[in-house]
């Protein structure tokens, strides 16, 4: 078995990371949840329990799914979110 040498490695290490990066990450998804227990951490298995904190917490480009339901919050968002409803209406205000 032969080894490359280290710059070699180097530059090749190089090369796969610049392959990483310009691959476009996915669009993280954020779940909401005005029933759940606590203020979570936004994952399936832990969502928020407000739309503010969701809103506040999401990096841009994110789709908050937000469970059906009543969400008497005042919203401003003033980043791209895509919202989206699962399990029925959603009302906010």
């Amino acid at each position: 078995m032969r080894l490359f040498p280290k710059p070699i490695l180097s530059a090749l290490a190089l090369v796969l990371l610049a392959g990483v990066a310009s691959v476009p990450l996915q669009a993280q998804q954020v779940y909401v949840n005005g029933c759940a227990a606590g203020p979570g951490d936004g994952s399936p298995s832990d969502p928020y329990n407000t739309l503010t904190r969701a809103v506040t917490e999401a990096a841009p480009g994110c789709t908050l799914v937000v469970q059906g339901g009543s969400y008497p919050e005042r919203l401003t968002i003033q980043k791209n979110l895509t919202i989206t409803a699962s399990g029925g209406p959603v009302l906010v205000g």
